[in-house]
């Protein structure tokens, strides 16, 4: 998981930043609101759970971000410790306008030896988490993919 702070810039059509609280807790609340221009609440997201992990609904985060494009959304988290509710510092995350490229085309080295062993070349969506393979070398016969030759074929128009 990431480590999160205030102030950042993320794009409108990110996927949801999820989180995990590095103290175990029995129960947490996390609100996030989206703001406009005049700071005036237009939509708000509450999650709440038994653990330490915080899971955005991908649909109710699109949705909050959309709202908050151009402003920004606070996330503030509650959580249980015995009787008491502690209140964190919030986050506060600007909403570019701007569109981010949705996708990220990466190489995957599964290596126990720090030798390879099985590479993929693999193409991420930012904006939801889904992965597939482009390439594996499983099925070249364990041949080297030479990735940067695979650049230049997946994207033609870069010179070196």
């Amino acid at each position: 998981f990431q480590s999160y702070t205030t102030d950042i810039v993320i794009p409108f059509n990110v996927a949801p930043l999820n989180f995990k609280l590095l103290n175990p807790t029995k129960r947490v609340s996390v609100g996030d609101f989206s703001f406009n221009a005049q700071k005036q609440v237009v939509d708000s997201l509450i999650v709440k759970g038994r653990s330490s992990y915080i899971n955005f609904p991908l649909k109710k985060w699109k949705k909050l971000l959309a709202c908050a494009k151009g402003s920004y959304i606070e996330i503030r988290t509650f959580v249980q410790e015995k009787e008491l509710w502690i209140r964190y510092q919030p986050l506060r995350w600007y909403v570019a306008k701007e569109f981010m490229d949705p996708y990220l085309m990466y190489r995957l080295s599964i290596s126990e030896d720090y030798t390879y062993n099985h590479i993929t070349m693999e193409q991420r969506s930012l904006e939801n988490f889904e992965s597939k393979d482009l390439l594996d070398n499983d099925l070249m016969g364990n041949s080297c993919m030479i990735c940067r030759i695979l650049k230049r074929i997946f994207h033609p128009i870069l010179k070196n």
